[in-house]
């Protein structure tokens, strides 16, 4: 099954710029499939199912069926506005969880795709943003990153306390409300160890 099928999501009123990239992927031999979002669901369908032991994961982009096997690459342009269109048939006290239920279903859909797939992922971006990953993905490199504590357990934080007796650094933040016992633990924990903080 040939793979030169490249999906570009995006919306119906994206401007001419969408036009110009499906043709320089004609202009390479592939085959653009443009997914509006806003179409989503309604015109623009997406199936994925598990039958006789295999997955199967489809895009409808309003006229044909596309085994996402057949798919290059798949490129959030501008994938916004998910669930808009139909939204506007809805009364009005459904619209939000409509909204809601058709964005949870577009994103396991592409979440679930194999990452080297996606271009400009959203779900790649919010792992950036991750210092749990930010350190991972640095010590992989073979940088060189301090020992670390991120947590939300005094007992843990204490292990590392008690290794540097000279001192460590933190940043504290505070989470929500329902945090402020917590906080308050960390801070008595920090002050009975009378060691210096950058906060």
């Amino acid at each position: 099954m040939p793979k030169n099928k490249v999906v570009v999501l995006t919306h119906t009123k994206d401007d001419y710029g969408v036009f110009s990239v499906m043709e320089a992927i004609r202009e390479q031999g592939g085959i653009p499939i443009r997914f509006n979002c806003d179409e989503f669901p309604g015109t623009n369908q997406l199936s994925v199912s598990f039958i006789d032991g295999n997955w199967q994961k489809l895009i409808f982009d309003g006229k044909d069926w596309h085994n996402i096997q057949e798919v290059n690459a798949v490129w959030f342009r501008r994938a916004i506005n998910i669930g808009k269109i139909m939204a506007a048939s809805i009364e009005d006290k459904y619209k939000s969880a409509a909204i809601q239920e058709a964005t949870r279903a577009f994103n396991n859909f592409f979440s679930s795709l194999d990452e080297k797939l996606l271009l400009n992922s959203p779900f790649m971006q919010k792992r950036f943003y991750s210092k749990e990953y930010q350190l991972q993905l640095a010590s992989s490199l073979g940088l060189r990153i301090p020992e670390t504590c991120i947590c939300n357990s005094p007992t843990q934080l204490k292990q590392l306390i008690d290794k540097y007796p000279s001192g460590i650094l933190s940043r504290i933040v505070p989470i929500s409300l329902i945090m402020k016992k917590f906080q308050r633990q960390l801070s008595l924990l920090l002050y009975s160890a009378k060691k210096k903080w950058l906060i």
